[in-house]
């Protein structure tokens, strides 16, 4: 109990906006990704849409020349850009908020999604391969991504991406199917 009276599990289910821990079982870890996913996310967008910005500058210096009435071309862009710009960070923040990592006693639990939400859990006792990506700005900002596949499966069945001390991550998911296998 929490001293408001909440259980974890109460917690979990209100944070995730629906219960999606199976009854009777513990949490083990309920977590967000590391704030760098907004980063990740966001910066590839917002630099095509700087890159695009300034490469509008040099043309509407060139096109206001060659026309009697000068259109700045360049400062007409920049509420949309920046318009833009906006929206990109407010879709990774929700992203971000929408976004939890689950570990109960007996299953490993992902759930995301702004419009659309996708819950996927893998049961810890059929975990057969545990996988880490670390590129290399997630290692230099201390994230990674890990992967939990089942057995005769092509891929990853659950992921959770962007996560903040990955190694810790994963030692805490081998002693939970350590436990559960005992």
């Amino acid at each position: 109990m929490t001293p408001h009276g909440e259980t974890v599990r109460a917690k979990a289910s209100r944070r995730t906006g629906r219960s999606v821990v199976p009854a009777g079982e513990s949490i083990l870890l309920d977590q967000r990704p590391s704030a760098w996913l907004i980063v990740f996310r966001a910066a590839p967008y917002i630099g095509l849409v700087a890159a695009c910005l300034l490469f509008a500058v040099p043309l509407s210096s060139a096109a206001s020349t060659l026309t009697p009435r000068p259109i700045d071309l360049a400062s007409m862009l920049v509420i949309p850009a920046t318009v833009m710009c906006i929206v990109i960070l407010v879709v990774a923040v929700l992203d971000w908020l929408l976004r939890r990592y689950i570990l109960t006693d007996r299953r490993a639990i992902s759930v995301r999604g702004i419009l659309h939400q996708t819950v996927a859990d893998v049961p810890l006792k059929q975990i057969q391969n545990i996988g880490l990506s670390r590129p290399l700005a997630a290692r230099l900002v201390g994230i990674g991504h890990i992967g939990l596949a089942t057995a005769g499966s092509d891929g990853w069945d659950l992921t959770w991406t962007h996560t903040r001390r990955p190694h810790a991550l994963i030692a805490q998911v081998r002693k939970a199917m350590d436990q559960t296998k005992a």
